[in-house]
C-alpha cells in the first residue's frame, strides 16, 4: 500500500501541527511581544496559538476569560477558515475580524503555523489592531 501524499493533497492538508517546545528565553521574548501588541492594538486579551490548538502563551486583563478555552477553539476557527479560504482559491495567511455585540475577536495566521488572538471592545478601531499585529 503507498502511504505517500501527492502535492495537491499536502497542500490541502489541514490538519493540526506538531506540538511546539520552545526554550524560556524564546517565551519571555514571545509574552513581551505579546504584551506590547496589547498594549498598542488596545486589546484586552491576546494569545498566540499553535494551529494544534496548543497555546503558545496568553495574557489578559480580563478576569474572566479562559484563555485555554480559547486556543482550543481557535484552532478549530482557523482551520475552517485556512480550509475555506484554500478551497475558494485563496492564498497566503488568513486575516479575520468578528464582532459579535461588544466585542471584536481579530485572528491572524503568523508564518503558516501559529495564530495571533486579539479581543477587544468594539470601539476599539480596527485598524489599530491591524497594524500593530502586521509588526
Amino acid at each position: 500500500m503507498d502511504l505517500s501524499h501527492t502535492d495537491e493533497e499536502a497542500a490541502s492538508d489541514h490538519s493540526a501541527a506538531v506540538n511546539l517546545e520552545i526554550d524560556a528565553q524564546l517565551a519571555g521574548e514571545i509574552d513581551e511581544a505579546l504584551q506590547t501588541f496589547a498594549e498598542q492594538a488596545e486589546v484586552e486579551t491576546v494569545l498566540l496559538v499553535e494551529k494544534s490548538g496548543a497555546l503558545v502563551t496568553g495574557v489578559s486583563a480580563e478576569p474572566d476569560v479562559k484563555i485555554e478555552v480559547i486556543s482550543a477553539l481557535v484552532a478549530g476557527v482557523a482551520g475552517t477558515m485556512i480550509a475555506l479560504v484554500s478551497e475558494l482559491g485563496g492564498e497566503g495567511e488568513i486575516e479575520s475580524l468578528q464582532q459579535g455585540g461588544e466585542r471584536v475577536l481579530y485572528l491572524r495566521e503568523i508564518i503558516g503555523r501559529f495564530i495571533l488572538v486579539g479581543v477587544c471592545g468594539s470601539s476599539t478601531p480596527v485598524g489599530i489592531i491591524r497594524e500593530n499585529a502586521r509588526q
